[in-house]
């Protein structure tokens, strides 16, 4: 699985250090004020999937390694962020199949290969945080952010991205979780 994400670096658009949230440390979420960003554009280069939450894992090995090697073989552009997934239709997190964008930011633009697609991305503005925890936890951690947000008096965008910063060491995960609001 390390060689997955040998492709996988930070992701230098980051616009803010985010608090973090330990999912299995018993803390209250968020107890801090809710943070928010706008996330600059950037190419990106990705595989369109519809997948149920289960498959989520499964379907980004594949997808990283696909994309990474088509990238490496047909295309000068370089990787320029951790693994992301778009979810342009910002499903309930308990939703059964997701429409998903499974995919690379990389440093120029590239052409369409086959089932891998490029675009560039819009500004996102979003409310965020880190999450390092077990993935089973990732849903309940979605829908804390969800409720907090719309507390907040944020209306959402609909859109909603998750950044790998640290594929699962020692049965845990590093990722910046983005809820996309107005």
């Amino acid at each position: 699985m390390r060689s997955i994400f040998l492709f996988v670096i930070f992701l230098s658009i980051l616009l803010a250090t985010p608090r973090q949230l330990k999912a299995d440390s018993g803390q209250p979420f968020l107890t801090e004020a809710l943070q928010t960003k706008e996330v600059s554009p950037f190419y990106y280069f990705y595989n369109k999937s519809k997948i149920s939450p289960e498959q989520i894992s499964n379907r980004a090995k594949s997808a990283a390694l696909s994309l990474g090697r088509i990238l490496f073989k047909r295309s000068n552009a370089k990787v320029s962020g951790g693994f992301t997934f778009i979810f342009p239709n910002g499903p309930e997190p308990k939703a059964k199949n997701i429409d998903a964008e499974l995919g690379f930011p990389i440093s120029k633009k590239a052409r369409k290969f086959g089932k891998a697609f490029f675009k560039k991305t819009s500004v996102f503005k979003c409310a965020f945080l880190v999450f390092k925890g077990k993935p089973e936890q990732i849903t309940k951690v979605w829908e804390q952010l969800t409720q907090y947000s719309k507390e907040a008096g944020h209306k959402l965008s609909g859109e909603r991205r998750a950044v790998i910063l640290k594929p699962k060491e020692d049965e845990n995960v590093t990722i910046e979780l983005q809820l996309g609001i107005l």
